[in-house]
């Protein structure tokens, strides 16, 4: 079977377009045209397609012109109206009967929003410039590698569905805006470098090296193409500042350019309840956060580790259905089942170096977006505090109360109070929240989920491991982060080399996975 590089330049989905396609496309201008040209292109395309004020066409394809103004689009999410207060179209709303029910969608123009997070990230960095910002992931695939020209090729061709790409947060981190990016060039973001011994071992040992360098100034972004000399395997490395994208949209944006028809977008649910309902809600919400906020957690066996700011990264996987099944079992998720066992990972490593098991304190990121948004943009996640029972010995009854602590984390409710939340709240109100959240004192580990589960894309490209690399924020002894794809369940731990045997605690993770498995296995034999 041809693998994905090769059927690249036939099937549509990822075939490069020629200099003509591009410039058709675009709207005019030359195959090496600017974000600004790629914009200018784009508007112009669009404002033929809109239709006059007052006529009563509304399905999503006719769009009007709209305020892409910050302030209107935060108002439009937190009204549900549509409308932009300053009189001007920012969003369409129509009635859907395909699934024989009657539901009001809004349709979403594909213009950028601004998260306030963004610049909360940015500002974090400038505060800490010791600190290092980017995060990504790193993918392992057999087979021979693909040409770099051809991989430049496919992100060229996603371009125009990914503005984040050839776009930049301008501006003082305070008040920064999206704008393209001057001079973009593919070629300085997409890179090529050779492992210097062969097979799977020279390309992660290459791809950890790639790790260890800042990324160069003026470039937000990059993609390694990592080859093996003896052209079995490569890897792939994409790292982005975080200001840019979280952990989700990085998976996002890399379904959006190796399997796009899966991530087309379409038009969101449209809120149902009233404004004022919402803004409540998301003061209630913002309330709780500042609560926890202004509590720091109990100092436990993470804690109280003179660090060297130097990372590390271990891995280990497991199998993803035993999970699921434990998942069922229990009435609780994937990730439910990954926190207890993360649980019982500090637990077993605490006793091996020699401190009491205690609870510990993480946080959470969850994801704020609609899946049927525009992928790969930004920062919309609300982190919060969940309290682990590491000091708990029997495996279910950690797997039992990790469900009980993490049930305020699945409220729908509470994700849209968070979301109104997001975007209404004010800039140094997020900044201020954002940097207690990071401090170790708020919480000493970050428990982070990022699912990639395309099954074409990890079939098509040889997928064998794939490494989520998130932020360790300063004072943090280590940080840990699931990814599922296929049917394996991953793990990667960042860690400060300064924190003793770190590097076992995705070994124990593995192993406190069995444990819970055959205990469920057991318990369920038993009745």
């Amino acid at each position: 079977m041809p693998s994905m590089w090769s059927e690249c330049r036939t099937r549509s989905p990822f075939a490069p377009r020629t200099r003509d396609d591009r410039h058709a496309h675009r709207g005019g201008g030359s195959a090496n045209s600017t974000a600004a040209d790629r914009t200018a292109g784009a508007n112009a395309i669009e404002a033929s397609t809109r239709v006059p004020d007052g006529a009563g066409d509304d399905r999503p394809g006719n769009l009007r012109p709209r305020c892409v103004r910050p302030a209107c689009w935060r108002w439009v999410d937190a009204s549900g109206s549509g409308l932009c207060p300053r009189g001007r179209h920012a969003a369409r709303a129509h009635d859907d009967t395909s699934n024989g029910e009657r539901v009001t969608v809004m349709w979403v123009l594909p213009d950028m929003r601004d998260s306030v997070l963004d610049r909360a990230f940015l500002g974090f960095g400038a505060s800490h410039p010791s600190t290092r910002m980017d995060v990504g992931l790193i993918s392992y695939m057999t087979g021979a590698p693909p040409r770099l020209d051809d991989l430049r090729h496919i992100v060229e061709a996603s371009l125009d569905r990914l503005p984040v790409l050839t776009h930049r947060l301008g501006g003082p981190a305070s008040s920064a805006r999206w704008e393209p990016t001057p001079d973009f060039r593919l070629d300085r973001h997409v890179v090529e470098a050779i492992a210097e011994s062969p097979g799977r071992d020279g390309v992660a040992e290459t791809a950890h090296r790639l790790l260890e360098q800042p990324l160069p100034p003026d470039t937000p972004w990059q993609l390694w193409l990592v080859s093996s000399p003896s052209q079995d395997c490569y890897g792939l490395y994409y790292r982005v500042h975080h200001a840019w994208q979280d952990g989700v949209a990085i998976a996002q944006m890399l379904l959006a350019i190796f399997s796009p028809m899966a991530s087309e977008e379409r038009p969101p649910p449209c809120p149902t309840e009233h404004w004022a309902l919402r803004g409540v809600r998301a003061m209630t919400m913002a309330t709780r956060i500042l609560g926890e906020v202004l509590q720091p957690a109990a100092r436990g066996p993470v804690s109280g580790w003179h660090l060297s700011g130097h990372r590390r990264v271990t891995t280990a996987a497991a199998p993803l259905a035993p999970l699921r099944d434990v998942a069922r079992a229990c009435g609780g998720t994937v990730n439910d089942v990954h926190l207890a066992a993360v649980s019982g990972a500090i637990r077993a490593w605490s006793l091996e170096i020699g401190r009491q098991p205690a609870p510990v304190a993480v946080t959470v990121p969850i994801n704020l977006r609609n899946p049927q948004e525009r992928p790969g943009w930004g920062n919309y996640c609300l982190v919060r505090r969940v309290w682990l029972p590491c000091e708990e010995e029997e495996p279910l009854r950690r797997l039992s109360r990790t469900v009980i602590a993490t049930a305020g984390l699945k409220s729908a409710q509470d994700r849209q109070a968070a979301r109104d939340m997001l975007f209404t709240a004010p800039s140094f109100l997020v900044r201020f929240g954002t940097h207690c959240i990071l401090n170790p004192r708020y919480a000493p580990v970050v428990a982070s989920n990022v699912p990639c589960d395309d099954a074409g894309m990890v079939a098509s490209m040889g997928i064998t491991d794939m490494v989520p690399l998130t932020l360790l924020p300063p004072g943090h002894p280590f940080n840990v982060c699931l990814t599922t794809f296929g049917d394996t369940a991953q793990i990667a731990v960042i860690s400060d080399k300064a924190v003793p045997f770190a590097d076992r605690l995705p070994l124990l993770w593995r192993e406190a996975v069995d444990e819970l498995t055959t205990a469920m296995s057991d318990g369920a034999a038993g009745r």
